[in-house]
Formats: structure tokens, C-alpha cells, sequence
């Protein structure tokens, strides 16, 4: 979701919270759920 950044405290967490693509990050779970689905997972 954060094109390999990671925040290592909470106030870089929250900058890269705020700066977050939502209807990005909204493609890329269902990408990844869609993934999962066709290569057997049950849940």
C-alpha cells in the first residue's frame, strides 16, 4: 500500500497514512483478495 516505505515511529506512520492513494490501496486488496481466491485459499 506504501510502495515499500515504512514508517519506524508513529508520526511516520501517520505521514504516509495521510499521503495514502485510498482508491489505490482499495485496487490492490481487491487485486491481492482476487489473487488468493484463484490459487486455493479457503478464506
Amino acid at each position: 500500500l506504501y510502495r515499500g516505505k515504512v514508517g519506524l515511529d508513529a508520526a511516520e506512520a501517520q505521514h504516509l497514512m495521510d499521503g495514502l492513494d485510498w482508491q489505490g490501496a482499495v485496487k490492490d486488496i481487491r487485486a491481492s483478495v482476487n489473487w488468493l481466491k484463484a490459487n486455493g485459499s479457503q478464506k
